[in-house]
């Protein structure tokens, strides 16, 4: 299977590893969305490339916010394999970065920690949310998310971003959220 790597960036522009940020408010736009490939430099240094642009209206701080998000952008409660997606904020909690981290099949998708870390730190991220979908529809985690979200808490922790949420998208909007008190 060939790995497709898509990612939307929040409107934030990277010249020289200094973000400039510019925030649309047009006829109630409150998030301009744009998709971006990550891409290698003659000196095998990644960045991002912008491919298009999508106006998005809610913001993202809420579990549902993050899931509906999701649906939205990726149609990740209509998709046949498992998508793993990366939500990065800024340390006020302003998404900065959305990013299609893997694709995997019916049932499992690989986690890839290194691109995972990389985006978020290519684009300063303070904050990180992981999301990813189950196209059974049924939110409930499996064993491997509980390991998956345990480890990305570790690694935040070494590297310095906290960590908010794993999300797990099912079918008619349903989803399971590690970060509310059932978990």
């Amino acid at each position: 299977m060939k790995h497709r790597d898509k990612s939307y960036y929040y409107h934030t522009y990277i010249t020289f590893g200094v973000n400039f940020k510019k925030q649309i408010k047009i006829g109630g736009i409150k998030m301009r969305i744009n998709k971006y490939l990550t891409y290698l430099d003659d000196n095998k240094m990644p960045y991002l490339v912008k491919e298009k642009g999508i106006n998005y209206l809610d913001e993202c701080l809420s579990p549902q916010s993050i899931a509906a998000l999701c649906n939205h952008v990726f149609d990740s409660d209509k998709v046949a394999e498992e998508h793993v997606y990366l939500l990065c904020f800024t340390a006020k909690n302003c998404i900065n970065g959305v990013f299609e981290i893997s694709i995997g099949t019916i049932t499992s998708s690989i986690v890839p920690f290194r691109e995972l870390f990389q985006k978020a730190l290519l684009c300063g991220a303070a904050n990180i949310a992981i999301a990813h979908n189950h196209p059974s529809g049924n939110p409930s985690p499996s064993a491997d998310d509980v390991k998956v979200t345990q480890r990305i808490k570790e690694m935040c922790n070494l590297i310095g971003i906290r960590y908010m949420d794993h999300i797990i998208i099912g079918d008619n909007g349903r989803y399971y959220s590690f970060k509310e008190p059932d978990y």
